[in-house]
């Protein structure tokens, strides 16, 4: 078995480099090219980013919050390049990295969720499963998204005796492997969607051998139920 040798920036810290190249790992191109054509994204001419490496950027950018993205391209570019780095102007510029996300849309990031998106401990695996069966857990999150018109109107702005918050906010529920932190099934709503609707639509992803756990502000008969009609338990 051969070896490649890489470029390290003299910026990049081991962790960096780690994260880099467990994302290789976890979305190979053949992955990336097929959530792209599943999505059907036109692509007439290969840009200096063609949809494949649109959306391998628009996960990277969530392992590396506190850089701008075209700092996040920098460490994708470098990961992939041997000895001898090409000139910086073969970077995508800002305006290009805004085009083509407008131009990627959510459908392929959705499409790449639904291929990936699956259970991955091992019998192996410490605290994977319980009683036989493989636990998982249901969870919530809440995301804060730059104050424009755009994400006022599609999200919303919550509203206290204080005012009105800096920032909309984008809740998120995702349902996720406990042995593995892997997330099988997520959802993002509006700012003013209650937490239990996301759940309930997450529980198509919960079938036979899973049981579910829940924190208490989700508990319903409802949440008990259908999981159990599909071969589940909690």
């Amino acid at each position: 078995m051969g070896y490649i040798p890489r470029h390290w920036l003299a910026t990049s810290t081991v962790t960096e480099a780690m994260a880099v190249a467990a994302l290789e790992q976890v979305l190979p191109a053949a992955v990336l090219q097929g959530a792209a054509a599943d999505a059907a994204v036109p692509t007439e001419r290969r840009r200096k980013l063609p949809a494949e490496v649109t959306v391998l950027l628009c996960v990277a950018m969530r392992l590396f919050t506190q850089s701008a993205l075209r700092v996040v391209l920098h460490k994708l570019v470098h990961s992939r390049r041997l000895f001898g780095p090409e000139p910086e102007s073969a970077l995508a510029s800002k305006s290009a990295i805004s085009q083509a996300r407008y131009r990627l849309g959510a459908r392929p990031l959705v499409a790449l969720l639904h291929q990936i998106g699956q259970p991955v401990a091992s019998a192996q695996t410490p605290r994977a499963f319980r009683l036989g069966r493989r636990l998982v857990a249901i969870d919530g999150t809440v995301d804060e998204v730059p104050d424009s018109p755009a994400n006022v109107g599609a999200f919303g702005r919550h509203h206290s005796d204080r005012g009105a918050r800096a920032f909309p906010q984008v809740p998120g529920v995702d349902l996720s492997e406990c042995g593995t932190h892997a997330v099988i099934e997520a959802g993002f709503w509006p700012g003013h969607t209650s937490e239990r609707v996301g759940a309930r639509r997450l529980l198509r992803s919960v079938g036979a051998g899973m049981r579910m756990l829940l924190d208490r502000g989700f508990c319903s008969f409802e949440m008990i139920e259908r999981p159990r009609a599909r071969g589940g338990r909690n």
